[in-house]
């Protein structure tokens, strides 16, 4: 996980009142504060969301509940790397890119989504089941580790 600190795609809290209340969720406090977390980590777990807000008096209860509305409105995304705790980003506008996973430090990166994955995304056999993602990550070892410049 890379909590190294970004900038928000959502510059200001009122852009993000904006946003919650057109896709329908209420703006609430705890909300916020999980999105700006969020926004500042990309590729972050619940549980670095929960310590960072521990100190603002926030629940691990709430800040799951906060990131599971979050998800299931498509403002936040969760990515599931495998042997790895889900990790949240911020799908302000629905962007769909891959990830690149680091096997050493297991830092994820994103990387640009091809044309191609899509149009080689299988066809079910039968008319119950439509795709409507892809999601896929790509394994292997980034310049630091190869390089020894990794800091922990």
């Amino acid at each position: 996980m890379d909590t190294k600190e970004q900038s928000p795609d959502v510059s200001s809290e009122e852009q993000w009142r904006r946003i919650l209340r057109e896709r329908g969720l209420r703006v609430t406090r705890p909300r916020l504060r999980v999105l700006n977390v969020v926004a500042r980590h990309p590729h972050v777990d619940a549980g670095y969301v929960a310590r960072t807000l521990k100190s603002q008096g926030m629940s691990r209860q709430t800040v799951y509940g906060n990131l599971d509305a979050l998800v299931s409105v498509d403002l936040l995304r969760r990515i599931e790397p495998a042997n790895s705790p889900a990790l949240y980003e911020l799908r302000v506008d629905g962007d769909d890119h891959h990830h690149l996973m680091c096997r050493q430090c297991r830092r994820v990166f994103d990387t640009a989504l091809t044309s191609d994955v899509r149009r080689r995304a299988p066809e079910p056999e039968d008319d119950d089941f439509d795709i409507d993602g892809v999601d896929v990550f790509f394994w292997g070892v980034c310049r630091d580790c190869r390089t020894g410049n990794q800091q922990v």
